[in-house]
């Protein structure tokens, strides 16, 4: 709504975009790493020690697993939870609505990249376990 301020037109306010300080972006990526560690530790029963969550401002990956872990998860894990990402999130809906009673998948590529699947956490943990079906 315009209005007057001593016969000055005024706009009206526009509400500030929220920024997120580095300290809260820092958090946001921590909670998602500390969630796939326990979900790692829930699916295959590792001791809690064998894998280790560096400093948030450490090189390299996000956990790091002792050798008994990698014997049985041989990947290195990279997380990031950003909202940049909201498309993959779209098209990984258009996926389970189309899905049925299957397992929704995302292929994804970028020209001169490899393509990539998109898949969900908890599904991608059951078929390294063995336990597709789970």
């Amino acid at each position: 709504m315009r209005g007057s301020w001593g016969g000055i037109k005024t706009l009206p306010l526009v509400p500030l975009k929220k920024v997120q300080t580095t300290s809260g972006k820092k958090a946001k990526g921590r909670a998602l790493v500390i969630y796939v560690k326990q979900r790692l530790l829930h699916y295959f029963g590792f001791d809690s020690d064998d894998i280790i969550l560096p400093s948030v401002s450490a090189p390299g990956e996000d956990l790091k697993f002792s050798s008994s872990v990698r014997a049985v998860f041989p990947y290195s894990v990279e997380c990031k939870n950003q909202e940049i990402s909201k498309a993959l999130y779209d098209w990984y809906d258009q996926a389970k609505s189309n899905a049925g009673n299957y397992e929704p998948i995302v292929v994804l590529k970028r020209s001169r990249q490899k393509p990539l699947v998109l898949v969900d956490l908890d599904h991608f943990l059951s078929v390294v376990k063995g336990n597709e079906n789970e």
